[in-house]
C-alpha cells in the first residue's frame, strides 16, 4: 500500500491510497467527509488501472466516478463535458432534409423546437444527449446539446450547463466551436452550436501513428498556434477551459482547428461551481495546480495543458505515463519529462523551449498569456526568434524545485498521514473496507518504511539533478551571454562535462558551444598581444580593430582586455587624428622657410601612424616636395648677387625679379633675403624702381585710392617718401588721393551707423533704404574688406524682407481681398499695421483702410457668434445653415473656442443619436434603447424634428403590429386575414431577419397549410387508413399546438372527420375494416357474405 500526495499539508489537497487488494475490481470509491481536520477533502481508494490516454477520463466536480471513467474509449460517460459534436465549420454545409435524421433515434427525434428540427442522436451520457438538427430559418446543419428536465432540477448542473453555453458564445474566433442559440423547450434546456465536418486531434494522432507517419514539427506548430489563438480569445474574456486535450480539439477538412467542450469552464472573478480541493480536468493533461484542486487556477493552466498536447504531437507520447489518475497528477506536480529532442531529433531548440516553458510547474514561470505564446510561435514560424529568448527554458520544467519543497514534509509526516487516512476511511465506510489485524498492521508498517526509503533515495536523486541543473544554469548565465569570462571558467566547464552521463559530455550541445567560445576567445587574445607594446604598424592596428571587435562580440565591452586595448587603440587613433589636424593647415598655409620645416617634421611623424599609401599624407608630402623643387632654381638664379658688389640697372631689375619671386618662398627675416634686399635697395635706380612699383598700383589720375591698395603699397610708399622727401609732387598727388578715399570711407561709415541707430530695433525705415544702399556701395568700392560692411548689408536685406513680409500679410485686408479674416489673424495683423506705419512702409490712407477692415471683420465674427448662440442654445432641429455657420465660426475663432466646442459637441451628439436611430430608416429591428435615444434627441432638437417624428411613428407602428400578432404566441383561434395583413406590415418595417416575425410567420403558414388540407374533407367520401391517420394528426396538431379546439375551422374539420370515420361496428356485421375505398362491414345472409360500404353525408351539387 502506497500513499501519494502532491502537496504540503492536507488542506485542499487530494489524498489517494492505492492497494492491489482483492474485491475492488479496479473501481474507484470516493469518500468525501466534512470531518474536522480534513475540510471536505477527497480521499480515493484505487487499484492500478490500465493506461490512461487522456481521451476518456475527465475529473469533474460533482460527478460520481464510475468504472467507465478509467480505461477504454467509451462514447457514453457520466456527463457530456467530454463529448464534442461534429458541428460544420462557421459556414454550414448545404441544407439536406435527410441528413439530420441519420443515426439512432431519440425521444426528441422528429420534434420541432422553435427554429430547429431535431434529428438523430450524435452522442449521449448521464447528463443528456447531443442531437443532429437543422436550423430552418438559416438552412444549415447544427448540433443541439440537451439537458433533460430531471437533471435541470439540480441547480448546480443547470448553472454549469448555462455557463458552458454563455461562455462559449462570447468567444468570437474561428478557433472555438461557435454557439448559435440557447433555449428551453418543454423543460428541456438546450443550446445549438455549429456542426464540424472533420476529425478531432486525437483521431489524427492515432491515424498518423497507425500509418507510421508522425506529424512533422511544422505541422505540430501549426495546430498548437491555432489552439493558442483560440485560448487567447478565451483569455481576453477571463475564461479558463480546464480540459484542453486532443479530443477537445476539432480539425476541419480544411485544417482549421477549433477548441470544443467548455463543459467544465471557469470564468475568472465569478463564483466557482467547484469546491476547493476538488480536481477537474483530464489527469493526463491537467496542470499541477489544477490536479491539486487549487482554488487559484487561471488561464496559465490551459497553457500547461496545451504544452502537454504540443509534447504529445511532437514525441508521439505524453510527457507522463502514470497508470492511475493520481499517479499522473503526482508526475505533473513533481517529475521532469524527457526533453522532446531526446525523443524526436527533428525538434528544434526553439520549439523545445516553447514546450518546456508551457510545462513549467509554477504558473509564474510559464507564458503569462496565450498572446505571448502566439507571438513566440509566430516568431519561430518566421525564423525570427532570438536564441537568448529560449535560454532559460531549454532544459527543465522546475520539477526538482517543486519536489524539494515537498520532500522534507513527506519524510516528516508520511506515517502520521497514512495512519490518519486509514482511520478516516475506517470511520467513513465502516466495515466495507475495514482491514484490521496484526498481519495487516505489520504489512502497513513495512510498506511505510519502504516508502520512506524510496522517498529518501528519490530526494538524493533529485538533489543531484538540481545541482547539475543549477551548475548548467550558472555556466549558461556566463557563457550564453556577451560578458567577460571569469578566471577558471574553462576548468568549470570541463568539470561540469565530467558530471554529465557517460559520453554525453562530449556530445552535449551546450558544452560543445562553451568549449568553442573559450577556444575562440583564447585564439583572439593571442592575436591581440602585439598591440600591448611598441608602436604597431597601421596594418597591425587595422587588424587589431577587427580582432578586438570579434573579441568584444563574445565577451562584451566590459572585459578588461577589450577595455584596455580599446583605450590603447583609441589613443593611437587620437594621436593620428591630432597629427592629421595639424597637417591639415598645409592645405591653405603659405609655405615659407619656417612653416616648411614645421610641416615637414609633422608629415614625418604622421608617416609612423598612417599607411604608406594614405592619400592625405601623400598629398601633403607632394606639396612640400613641390615647394623644394620650385625654390631650388630660384636660389640658383639669385646666388650670383651674393658675390657682385656693383650691379647694373638691367641686373638690378633682373635680381629684383628673382627676389620678388623668392618673397613667396622665404621668410622676410631670412638672412639671405635681408642681404639681397639691402643690396638691391642700394642700387642707383632704387627710386625709379620704387616709383614704378607704386605707379603700377596707384594710377596717376586716380582721385581716390582704395584702402586695400593703400595697405598693399604702404611700405613701398613710405620707403619712396623717405627717398624723395615730402615735397615731391607725385607723392603729394598720391597722398591727396589717399586722404580723399579715407574721408569718403569715414563719412559712409558714420552715415550708416546713424541710420541704424535711428531705426531703434534694427529694422530700417523704408525711406532710408536707398541712401543706405548708396553708402554701402561706396564703402564696397573704397574698402571692400571693411569688417562691418557685410553685416550692414545683411541688416538692409533683413529690413527689406521684414517690411515686405508685413505688407504681404496685411494685403489680406485690401479691398480686393474677399477672404474672411479669422480672429487670430485680426489679432496678429493690428500690430503689423502699426509697425508698417512706424517704418514709413505704407501710406496713411491704405493703413486706415486696413484698420477699418479689421473692425468690419471683428463685427462679422461677433454677429455670426450671436446668431449661432440663439440657434444652438434653443431646443430645436439643427439645420444645414446652422452647421455651415458653425463651420465658418470654427475657421474664424478656432476649434478651441468655448462656443465652438459647446456647439460642436451638441451637433456631434445629435449626429451620433441620429446615426444610432438611423437603423429605423431600414427594414430591421428597433434598437434596444430606442426610448432613451428618443428622449435624449428630443431634449436637444425638440419634439417637432422631422426625423424624430418619423422614427417615433415607425416605432408605434411596429409596436401596434407586434401587439396584434402576439395572439400567435397562444393556442387560440385567430383571424387569418388580419394576421396576414399585420405580418406583411411588420416585415416591411423590421425585415425578414426579425426573430418574432419568423416565428409568427412560421405558425401562420403552418396553420394555413393544415387548414387547407382539412378544407378538402367535405368533398371526400372515403379515406384510406393512412389518409385517415394524417387527417386526425392535422386536427390534433391544430387543437393541441396551434389554435385550440374552439376554432371554427377545426370544429368543422373534426365533425366532418367524425362522419368520415363512420359509426361503430353494426350489430349484424360479422367483420369490418377500412381500405383505400373507406369503411366496410360484412353481413352473412343465407350463408353468403355481403360486403357493404359506409358512405358519409356528402355535399349536394
Amino acid at each position: 500500500m502506497t500513499l501519494q500526495t502532491p502537496a504540503t499539508g492536507i488542506s485542499g489537497r487530494e489524498l489517494t491510497l492505492q492497494t492491489p487488494a482483492t474485491g475492488l475490481d479496479g473501481r474507484e470509491m470516493t469518500l468525501q467527509t466534512p470531518a474536522t481536520g480534513l475540510d471536505g477533502r477527497e480521499m480515493t481508494l484505487q487499484t492500478p488501472a490500465t493506461g490512461i490516454d487522456g481521451r476518456e477520463l475527465t475529473l469533474q466536480s460533482g460527478a460520481t466516478p464510475t468504472p467507465a471513467t478509467v480505461g477504454g474509449k467509451p462514447r457514453t460517460d457520466h456527463s457530456l463535458a467530454g463529448f464534442k459534436p461534429r458541428t460544420g465549420v462557421g459556414t454550414s454545409i448545404a441544407f439536406d432534409d435527410a441528413w439530420h435524421l441519420q443515426g439512432r433515434k431519440g425521444p426528441h427525434t422528429g420534434q420541432s423546437w422553435g427554429d430547429f428540427e431535431m434529428g438523430g442522436i450524435l452522442g449521449e451520457g448521464g447528463m443528456g444527449a447531443v442531437y443532429r438538427a437543422k436550423q430552418k430559418s438559416l438552412k444549415r446543419r447544427v448540433a443541439i446539446k440537451v439537458l433533460p428536465p430531471n437533471l435541470a432540477q439540480d441547480t448546480r448542473l443547470l448553472q454549469r450547463f448555462q455557463l458552458e453555453a454563455s461562455t462559449t458564445s462570447k468567444l468570437q474566433t474561428p478557433h472555438v466551436v461557435q454557439v448559435y442559440a440557447v433555449g428551453e423547450h418543454d423543460g428541456n434546456h438546450f443550446y445549438a452550436m455549429e456542426y464540424i465536418e472533420g476529425k478531432d486531434l486525437y483521431d489524427i494522432i492515432k491515424e498518423r501513428r497507425e500509418q507510421q507517419k508522425p506529424l512533422t514539427p511544422d505541422e505540430c506548430l501549426g495546430y498548437i498556434l491555432q489552439a493558442a489563438k483560440g485560448l487567447a480569445e478565451a483569455g481576453r474574456h477571463q475564461i479558463v477551459h480546464r480540459d484542453i486535450k486532443p479530443p477537445n480539439m476539432m480539425v476541419t477538412k480544411d485544417g482549421l482547428l477549433k477548441i470544443a467542450d467548455f463543459g467544465i469552464v471557469k470564468v475568472l472573478g465569478e463564483h466557482n461551481l467547484t469546491m476547493t480541493g476538488q480536481a477537474v480536468g483530464t489527469p493526463a493533461y491537467v496542470s499541477p495546480e489544477q490536479g491539486r484542486g487549487d482554488r487559484e487556477v487561471d488561464t496559465r493552466s490551459d497553457l500547461y495543458s496545451l504544452g502537454v498536447v504540443f509534447y504529445e504531437l511532437l514525441c508521439d507520447k505524453k510527457p507522463f505515463d502514470g497508470s492511475t489518475p493520481n499517479a499522473l497528477i503526482y508526475q505533473h506536480c513533481y517529475e521532469e519529462p524527457k526533453l522532446p529532442k531526446e525523443l524526436n531529433a527533428a525538434v528544434s531548440d526553439e520549439i523545445q523551449a516553447v514546450v518546456m516553458r508551457c510545462l513549467q510547474k509554477k504558473p509564474e514561470n510559464r507564458y503569462q498569456s496565450a498572446d505571448e505564446l502566439v507571438r513566440d510561435l509566430e516568431a519561430i514560424k518566421a525564423g525570427s526568434m532570438l536564441k537568448s529568448a529560449i535560454a532559460n527554458y531549454k532544459l527543465g520544467t522546475g520539477a526538482d524545485e517543486a519536489k524539494r519543497e515537498q520532500m522534507t514534509w513527506l519524510q516528516r509526516n508520511m506515517l502520521p498521514v497514512a495512519a490518519a487516512a486509514l482511520l478516516v476511511i475506517g470511520l467513513g465506510v465502516g466495515g466495507y473496507i475495514w482491514l484490521a489485524g496484526k498481519e495487516q498492521a505489520k504489512r502497513d508498517a513495512e510498506t511505510a518504511a519502504a516508502n520512506a526509503q524510496i522517498l529518501k533515495d528519490k530526494e538524493a536523486e533529485l538533489v543531484g539533478k538540481k545541482i547539475l541543473l543549477d551548475e548548467r544554469k550558472g555556466i549558461s548565465d556566463i557563457m550564453d551571454k556577451v560578458t567577460a569570462l571569469p578566471e577558471g571558467i574553462a576548468a568549470r566547464v570541463e568539470a561540469y562535462a565530467k558530471l554529465l552521463p557517460s559520453n554525453s559530455g562530449s556530445t552535449d550541445a551546450d558544452v560543445k558551444a562553451w568549449r568553442a567560445k573559450i577556444a575562440a576567445v583564447t585564439e583572439i587574445s593571442g592575436k591581440l598581444a602585439p598591440l600591448e607594446t611598441g608602436l604597431p604598424t597601421p596594418a597591425a592596428r587595422q587588424q587589431g580593430r577587427k580582432d578586438l571587435e570579434a573579441l568584444q562580440a563574445k565577451v562584451g565591452a566590459a572585459d578588461t582586455t577589450v577595455a584596455r586595448l580599446t583605450t590603447r587603440l583609441n589613443a593611437l587613433d587620437a594621436k593620428e587624428s591630432e597629427l592629421r589636424a595639424q597637417c591639415a593647415g598645409l592645405d591653405t598655409a603659405v609655405l615659407k622657410t619656417g612653416t616648411h620645416k614645421q610641416y615637414r617634421d609633422l608629415t614625418l611623424d604622421l608617416a609612423r601612424y598612417a599607411p604608406a599609401d594614405d592619400e592625405q599624407l601623400t598629398k601633403w608630402v607632394r606639396r612640400l616636395d613641390t615647394y623644394d623643387a620650385n625654390l631650388k632654381p630660384l636660389l640658383e638664379k639669385i646666388a650670383p648677387l651674393d658675390a657682385d658688389t656693383q650691379i647694373t640697372v638691367r641686373e638690378r631689375a633682373e635680381y629684383q625679379g628673382f627676389y620678388n619671386n623668392l618673397v613667396t618662398y622665404l621668410d622676410e627675416t631670412d638672412t639671405r633675403m635681408i642681404a639681397w634686399r639691402d643690396k638691391l635697395s642700394g642700387a642707383n635706380d632704387r627710386v625709379s624702381k620704387r616709383e614704378a612699383e607704386i605707379m603700377a598700383v596707384f594710377t596717376a589720375t586716380a582721385d581716390r585710392i582704395s584702402k586695400p591698395k593703400q595697405d598693399q603699397m604702404a611700405d613701398k610708399l613710405a620707403e619712396y617718401a623717405a627717398l624723395v622727401g615730402e615735397d615731391n609732387a607725385q607723392l603729394a598727388d598720391w597722398n591727396r588721393a589717399i586722404a580723399a578715399a579715407n574721408t569718403a570711407i569715414d563719412g559712409s561709415r558714420k552715415r550708416l551707423q546713424r541710420m541704424l541707430a535711428d531705426s531703434g530695433d534694427g529694422i530700417l525705415s523704408e525711406p532710408v533704404h536707398a541712401p543706405f544702399q548708396r553708402d554701402l556701395d561706396q564703402l564696397k568700392e573704397l574698402n571692400e574688406q571693411d569688417p562691418d560692411r557685410l553685416g550692414w548689408q545683411q541688416q538692409l536685406t533683413q529690413s527689406q524682407n521684414v517690411l515686405g513680409a508685413l505688407k504681404k500679410d496685411c494685403a489680406v485686408l485690401d479691398v480686393s481681398a474677399t477672404a474672411d479674416v479669422s480672429l487670430a489673424a485680426q489679432k496678429d495683423l493690428a500690430p503689423k499695421i502699426d509697425k508698417l506705419v512706424a517704418k514709413g512702409a505704407v501710406d496713411p490712407e491704405r493703413a486706415a483702410a486696413w484698420r477699418e477692415r479689421l473692425v468690419q471683420e471683428a463685427k462679422r465674427v461677433a454677429d455670426l457668434r450671436a446668431g449661432l448662440r440663439t440657434d444652438f442654445e434653443a431646443v430645436a432641429p439643427i439645420t444645414q445653415t446652422m452647421k455651415d455657420g458653425l463651420d465658418r465660426l470654427t475657421k474664424d475663432a478656432g476649434s478651441d473656442d468655448a462656443d465652438v466646442k459647446a456647439w460642436t459637441a451638441k451637433k456631434l451628439r445629435v449626429d451620433n443619436l441620429a446615426d444610432q436611430l438611423g437603423a429605423l430608416d431600414k427594414a430591421q429591428g428597433v434598437p434596444d434603447n430606442v426610448g432613451r435615444l428618443f428622449a435624449e434627441l428630443e431634449s436637444l432638437v425638440g419634439p417637432k424634428d422631422a426625423r424624430l417624428v418619423a422614427w417615433q411613428g415607425k416605432v408605434k407602428l411596429i409596436s401596434a403590429s407586434r401587439e396584434t400578432l402576439r395572439i400567435l404566441d397562444r393556442r387560440t383561434p385567430f383571424n387569418a386575414n388580419e394576421i396576414a395583413s399585420n405580418l406583411k406590415s411588420l416585415v416591411e418595417l423590421v425585415g425578414k431577419d426579425d426573430r418574432q416575425w419568423v416565428t409568427w410567420k412560421a405558425k401562420a403558414d403552418d396553420v394555413a397549410q393544415l387548414k387547407a388540407e382539412l378544407a378538402k374533407l367535405p368533398a371526400i367520401l372515403a379515406q384510406s387508413p393512412d389518409e385517415q391517420q394524417r387527417s386526425h394528426a392535422r386536427i390534433q396538431r391544430l387543437v393541441a399546438v396551434q389554435v385550440g379546439p374552439e376554432d371554427d375551422d377545426v370544429k368543422a374539420a373534426a365533425a366532418r372527420q367524425q362522419q368520415l370515420d363512420g359509426p361503430p361496428k353494426p350489430s349484424w356485421a360479422v367483420a369490418e375494416g377500412r381500405d383505400r375505398f373507406g369503411r366496410w362491414a360484412e353481413a352473412e345472409v343465407a350463408g353468403v357474405r355481403l360486403r357493404l360500404r359506409w358512405l358519409p353525408p356528402a355535399l349536394a351539387t
